[in-house]
């Protein structure tokens, strides 16, 4: 669509965009090139006869292969669709969905949050409000990422932090930066932020996640 867009200048690009546009040329450079570390495309977005889901490969497609053999967990989004998925049409491919996950599919969906701050960190000099929408969302991802992991049922945002706060509490995370992240998120468009603030924040988000990382991993080990 995108390739047809630019070929014949159908202006769709005006509404329907794979990433974030800017007035901001070095933002801009930025966001398309964050676009294009995540394949130019949602990796999910595929043919039927391209999916293997027992194998959780995607196939006859390349790029899109190559990076759900490296960074992109396609292990995470199945269980998302077993656990959240509402069958719009078509057949139900719920139940063909594996029960039993690879850990290496686990360890990739970690990448999701790292990869989030890490652009929170690029991005912040040219824009700290795009910077505060990265690093709140890479807390909710560790929290899927986390889940995920120890082989739990995955939700609503809200529900993922209750569960998260109750599998491992105040001791071993922080719990009040979770829960705040969790009204940021709701509110983050209306509020007057700073770059003091926005950068504090994100160095929180960083020692939250790589922390929630850390406590799930010794609780993996001792099982």
């Amino acid at each position: 669509m995108l390739t047809l867009d630019a070929k014949y200048d159908l202006k769709l690009s005006d509404t329907c965009t794979s990433y974030k546009k800017t007035d901001n040329p070095a933002l801009d450079l930025i966001f398309k090139t964050e676009n294009k570390m995540m394949f130019g495309q949602p990796f999910y977005v595929v043919a039927e006869d391209q999916l293997d889901l027992k194998g959780f490969k995607i196939r006859k497609n390349l790029k899109v292969e190559i990076g759900t053999r490296t960074i992109a967990s396609l292990g995470l989004f199945l269980q998302r669709i077993k656990n959240t998925g509402i069958i719009l049409y078509g057949r139900d491919i719920r139940k063909e969905i594996p029960k039993t996950v690879p850990t290496l599919e686990k360890i990739k969906a970690s990448f999701n949050a790292m990869l989030l701050l890490m652009m929170s960190f690029v991005i912040f000099p040219f824009s700290f409000n795009s910077a505060f929408s990265h690093a709140v969302k890479a807390n909710f991802w560790a929290c899927d990422d986390v889940l995920f992991a120890l082989d739990k049922p995955l939700s609503t945002t809200k529900q993922e932090i209750l569960d998260i706060c109750s599998i491992f509490g105040k001791s071993e995370i922080d719990s009040e930066h979770l829960l705040m992240s969790l009204e940021y998120k709701k509110t983050k468009d209306n509020m007057k932020l700073s770059k003091g603030f926005v950068f504090g924040y994100m160095i929180k988000s960083t020692k939250f996640v790589y922390g929630l990382y850390a406590v799930a991993l010794k609780k993996m080990l001792r099982k």
